[in-house]
């Protein structure tokens, strides 16, 4: 089986937002900072508006509040907006041709192929430690941290399956 694909900025993108959300340490961190953060602000706001401004409790509790909730309701979009951005930035620096680009993945018995432009990279079957399946990408894990994406708008429905399929075997 042979498959030809190119892997563009967004693919790179998608994958790294996909793998922050899926990643249980950087799911915690998120949480911390919308959950925490905004609780911390609103006690600093409530006390420093009644201690130190001498104004209504009420008011404060209000303000704070407020900020607490619109906070929480924008944050998942700021994250976002800021991963997209540092991701962005990063694939930019320097040469990325190894990473986007054109490339064919082969299977022959248990091995993989993935070539692309300057790399040739021969995977056992084995080494593939867990298969993702995201809209539009298929991501294939080396590692926690490492993996290989194929963009499913290069595969037609038989060949997802067929490759899903081998690969769970």
């Amino acid at each position: 089986m042979e498959i030809r694909y190119t892997i563009t900025e967004e693919d790179y993108i998608q994958f790294n937002l996909y793998h922050i959300e899926e990643s249980a340490s950087l799911r915690k961190q998120f949480q911390m900072l919308r959950l925490y953060l905004p609780l911390l602000m609103a006690v600093v706001i409530f006390l420093v508006g009644t201690q130190v401004l001498k104004q209504p409790a009420l008011y404060w509790v209000v303000v704070a509040v407020l900020y607490a909730v619109g906070w929480f309701v924008i944050y998942p979009r700021l994250y976002k907006k800021s991963i997209r951005k540092n991701v962005v930035k990063m694939a930019r620096e320097g040469d990325n041709t190894s990473v986007f680009g054109d490339k064919t993945l082969e299977i022959a018995g248990d091995k993989i192929t993935i070539s692309g432009q300057d790399t040739t990279e021969i995977i056992d079957k084995t080494a593939i430690k867990e298969i993702k399946q995201k809209k539009d990408l298929l991501i294939l894990y080396n590692s926690s941290v490492s993996a290989h994406i194929i963009p499913t708008r290069y595969l037609t429905e038989s060949e997802l399956a067929m490759l899903t399929a081998f690969l769970k075997k």
